[in-house]
């Protein structure tokens, strides 16, 4: 009894666990079909952004170009598939930074019927357009009449690949109004853009061009050095080597040669011969960088404002001396890591006839290839400190008979060096090598203080001059006792001469010639009805100041505006003050 309804019940079971599995498979299957239907109703903009980790994400807002940031907006909209204007509005007004919404409060609150998306990624770009980005389409583009890609970008990716609107700018340039199409080249390079080590708006190119030569004492060539200032003139740096100076010659007699350039030096202590020097056109902002010339080498370093800063250093090796070849190439491993990427360009004369340096063969640009004629310590010092700092040398001929002692090295390997006769007598060839750099900004002196002589005190300041040491010259060699001379009277000054602080309240263009001409209006016309004249400027024509390009040219513009309107103020009578009651003038 028992063994025939046992597997009765067993059946009975199998079949409502049989049952149960099928209804909980319909209720996912209807469950899946929901979310399905749910997910298809949801718009483009929702449905990426509940989508799964593993989908792509939009980029976001970039604070520091936001140009690039609709370049990878449209990436991204590509890769998911969001084709509607108003569902890439709404995700991109979404990412908008609140700081931001105002700037384009009339585009959110009220969205464009046609092509929303459209008019508020021009309306970006016309607020924080970058004219390189616009420059690298342009350069980089295809243009084709139906917006398709070339033959010769067939291997492009396998995204569709976004548009660019048809900016005023692009447009200039190009000439025409057709369809621009970025290429897989120029996809590229804004990929380069956007790693973040190039500078959107680097400022304007410029050639450094570096002349040196080993001269042999400087001192029996200052006749040759004024005669050949003309020439020396149009280097940005002239580097000297074995200049044999010391205090007997002071450095003004050099710099009046030339006068647009500023002289560094560093003599030999202690012995004769030796010494570098270099004059570096005042233009680049040239400093010393004296913290970063090493002990026990005759090297000096010189930073130049160009973007980012160029480091120069001017090296001399003695050959009877491996120490100092040794602590050279110490210094300039530590110049290039203190350099952080930037350019280092080490030129000089090092001294070592044991390398010979070939032209590279295959044309990489590599920099000249080393030929060991013979195994010395000193060649060996050369090689591994060019090795681990990174420096490649440029020079491929021969300096001083069929030796190569004067090298130019440097971590940048689009240096054009070459060799040629030099201006001055010795019998070490000069080396003339270029580079092209950005421009820095030239820094601006701003006055805000001068000496108030009306309430100086003359009596003091005559018995501080009467009491200061001045024996303390006598044996002193020139430029110290200038730079001691100063000192001197600078502290007197700065002790009875009282300071006084300026405090702009006028535009920079309102200058003195401009007050004088304001008071003397005051003069013949009495009080000047502020509210008409700031009417009358309001309607006045600024194109000249537009037109102007030059921060001089706006200020000129601004005061012949200014005065020219001076005469066409009415005066303002005694009844009109009365009636209006009290009226602002202009002070």
């Amino acid at each position: 009894m028992d063994q025939k309804t046992q597997p009765a019940g067993a059946g009975a079971a199998a079949g409502t666990g049989a049952a149960a599995g099928a209804g909980a498979a319909a209720a996912a299957a209807s469950h899946a079909a929901a979310a399905a239907a749910a997910a298809a109703a949801q718009p483009d903009y929702l449905r990426v952004a509940t989508a799964p980790r593993s989908h792509v994400a939009p980029p976001r807002f970039f604070e520091e170009d936001p140009v690039i940031w609709l370049v990878q907006l449209d990436l991204f909209f590509s890769q998911a598939a969001v084709d509607d204007e108003l569902s890439r509005f709404r995700i991109a007004a979404t990412l908008l930074p609140g700081h931001l919404l105002r700037d384009f409060t009339d585009i959110l609150r009220n969205p464009p019927l046609d092509r929303p998306y459209t008019i508020l990624s021009d309306a970006i770009r016309q607020r924080f357009g970058k004219s390189l980005l616009v420059a690298l389409l342009v350069a980089t583009s295809r243009i084709n009449g139906d917006g398709s890609l070339p033959p010769g970008d067939a291997d492009g990716p396998p995204y569709p690949l976004p548009r660019v609107s048809s900016d005023d700018c692009l447009l200039a340039m190009r000439r025409c109004r057709r369809p621009v199409q970025p290429s897989w080249c120029g996809l590229l390079l804004m990929t380069c853009l956007l790693a973040g080590d190039v500078h959107p708006n680097p400022g304007p190119s410029c050639d450094v061009t570096i002349l040196t030569q080993n001269v042999q004492s400087i001192n029996n060539k200052l006749g040759d050095l004024r005669q050949s200032a003309v020439e020396l003139e149009k280097f940005s740096l002239v580097a000297w080597t074995e200049t044999w100076l010391g205090d007997a010659v002071a450095s003004s007699e050099l710099e009046a040669a030339l006068p647009g350039h500023e002289l560094f030096r560093r003599d030999r202590v202690g012995r004769a011969g030796g010494g570098v020097s270099c004059f570096a056109r005042r233009s680049l902002c040239p400093e010393r960088r004296k913290e970063l010339e090493p002990e026990g080498a005759e090297m000096l370093v010189l930073a130049v404002q160009t973007v980012p800063p160029l480091l120069l250093a001017v090296c001399y090796c003695p050959p009877d001396s491996a120490a100092e070849l040794t602590a050279t190439m110490a210094g300039l491993t530590d110049l290039v890591r203190s350099a952080a990427g930037g350019p280092v360009v080490a030129v000089g004369d090092f001294n070592v006839p044991d390398v010979a340096w070939a032209a590279d063969g295959a044309g990489g640009g590599g920099g000249a290839v080393p030929v060991l004629t013979r195994r010395s310590r000193r060649a060996v010092e050369l090689l591994d400190g060019c090795h681990l700092a990174g420096l490649v040398q440029h020079v491929y001929q021969p300096t001083r008979g069929a030796n190569f002692l004067d090298l130019t090295l440097s971590n940048d390997q689009n240096i054009v060096a070459e060799v040629r006769d030099g201006i001055f007598s010795s019998d070490h060839k000069e080396m003339v090598c270029q580079l092209s750099t950005v421009r820095g900004p030239i820094p601006t002196v701003s006055r805000s203080s001068a000496l108030n002589y009306k309430r100086a005190d003359w009596a003091g300041l005559r018995a501080a001059l009467q009491l200061a040491p001045w024996s303390m010259l006598d044996g002193l060699p020139v430029d110290d006792a200038t730079e001691v001379l100063y000192d001197l009277l600078s502290a007197a000054i700065r002790d009875y001469i009282p300071l006084v602080q300026f405090k702009r309240r006028q535009p920079p263009w309102f200058d003195q010639e401009l007050r004088a001409a304001l008071r003397e209006e005051r003069r013949r016309l009495g009080r000047i009805d502020a509210d008409g004249f700031n009417l009358l400027l309001a309607n006045t024509d600024w194109s000249s100041v537009f037109r102007a390009q030059h921060t001089a040219d706006k200020w000129e513009a601004h005061r012949q505006i200014f005065l020219g309107q001076l005469d066409t103020v009415a005066p303002v009578t005694r009844a009109q003050q009365r009636a209006k009651g009290s009226i602002s003038v202009v002070k």
